[in-house]
């Protein structure tokens, strides 16, 4: 009879916690994310879901488009594609093209005849010092009367309506231009003051065409008229029929278990929460049926690591990305001071970097590409948990190549 009465309880308990969170979820208002995950499967503010939607209407339906995960090496290495009336297109906040031989690679795709579409915030130095191009956040300061990025309007070059974007947080523009086949495609403007951040590069056969501020291509701005149009005019300098979509960042080792799937959709994600709670009651109402078994009283256990990782973990769940970076380049400088014995105030000087390079084994080049990632990345507030992982794996590369570790 106490069997049944525990089930039963253990039943309505359950029925109770259904209808909780069914009120719960129903009358819940749910905050907007404006996380900048530039996923053509996220419908959120800063997601390329509509573009990604909208893409064979803006090109036209003549053109086929495939979606790539693949980086960008590991895509143009294929020997089924052909660089004539093809086209490479990747909006996002960072291109992997970091390394020497991957920037050899599209630009060979570009010189043998195809095209090259990129929108991001960040390109690598390897590429624009090839393309003798240089990039930089555009400084409102510098001309009267404008503080805020605010006060920026953008416009391309064959269309001189100027159109401003309310929530975008920073503005970079390519700020030298020392080629005679790099055209200015579009311009931010300052007031009457007219700087290139969409330019076009004849390459052999082929044509690059680099943008910056990929903001201009999500959700948000998709879904307003004189945004969509904008976006819609760039996308189509592009005249390949063949069109290769870079499918957001290349996630090395992203896990595709069922787990993330259903963790993926609210519906499902709820689901098994709720069945891990009714397998928790289970136990519970179980355990009170069974007899305990005695306790072995074992010494007290050295609990150092466990405690550091529990810290490290509750950090991680609930302390802001960039915070964290800082702290990893704080721990990381630390380690090049004690290590090589090198003063790391000056982060961009070159007797500092010609020093580290020569005393870590590691090519002048990317010691000064890892240097300049961290002054960019330092004492940032608007960083993500993207670029937590991203700095995190060039410093551990660096510490491994130079024996640090």
């Amino acid at each position: 009879m106490v069997m049944k009465n525990t089930g039963k309880f253990g039943i309505i308990v359950l029925l109770i916690a259904l209808v909780l969170i069914a009120i719960i979820d129903a009358t819940s208002r749910k905050p907007i994310d404006w996380r900048k995950s530039f996923d053509q499967r996220d419908k959120i503010p800063y997601g390329l879901y509509v573009l990604h939607q909208e893409l064979g209407n803006i090109l036209g339906n003549d053109r086929k488009i495939e979606s790539t995960k693949k980086s960008v090496y590991e895509t143009l290495e294929e020997d089924s594609l052909h660089a004539k009336n093809t086209a490479f297109v990747f909006v996002g906040d960072y291109i992997d093209i970091m390394g020497a031989t991957a920037t050899e690679k599209l630009l060979q795709f570009a010189k043998e005849g195809g095209e090259v579409f990129i929108s991001t915030n960040y390109y690598s130095t390897n590429l624009l010092d090839t393309l003798n191009l240089s990039s930089a956040y555009l400084d409102v300061n510098k001309f009267s009367g404008f503080s805020l990025l605010g006060d920026i309007n953008y416009s391309l070059v064959n269309n001189r309506r100027r159109i401003k974007y309310d929530k975008i947080e920073q503005t970079s523009i390519f700020d030298l231009i020392d080629s005679t086949n790099i055209s200015i495609v579009g311009n931010a403007y300052a007031g009457k003051h007219a700087v290139p951040n969409f330019v076009e590069v004849s390459w052999g056969k082929g044509k690059l065409y680099l943008h910056h501020t990929p903001e201009m291509f999500t959700n948000y701005y998709m879904l307003q008229h004189q945004k969509y149009d904008y976006a819609a005019s760039a996308l189509k300098l592009i005249k390949a029929k063949h069109i290769i979509w870079c499918d957001n960042y290349y996630r090395e080792g992203q896990p595709s278990t069922p787990l993330r799937m259903i963790l993926s959709y609210e519906g499902l994600r709820e689901a098994w929460y709720l069945l891990l709670f009714g397998l928790l009651l289970f136990l519970l109402f179980r355990s009170k049926r069974e007899q305990r078994a005695v306790e072995v009283v074992k010494p007290e256990p050295n609990l150092s690591k466990e405690f550091a990782k529990t810290i490290g973990t509750l950090y991680y769940e609930n302390g802001e990305p960039g915070n964290m970076i800082d702290k990893k380049i704080d721990y990381f400088l630390f380690d090049i001071r004690n290590h090589f014995h090198l003063d790391t105030l000056q982060l961009k000087d070159e007797k500092y970097l010609s020093n580290l390079s020569l005393k870590s084994g590691i090519p002048l080049a990317e010691t000064e590409e890892l240097m300049n990632l961290i002054t960019r990345y330092r004492n940032r507030k608007d960083l993500s948990t993207y670029d937590l992982k991203f700095i995190n794996s060039k410093i551990e590369e660096f510490k491994t190549k130079s024996n640090m570790i």
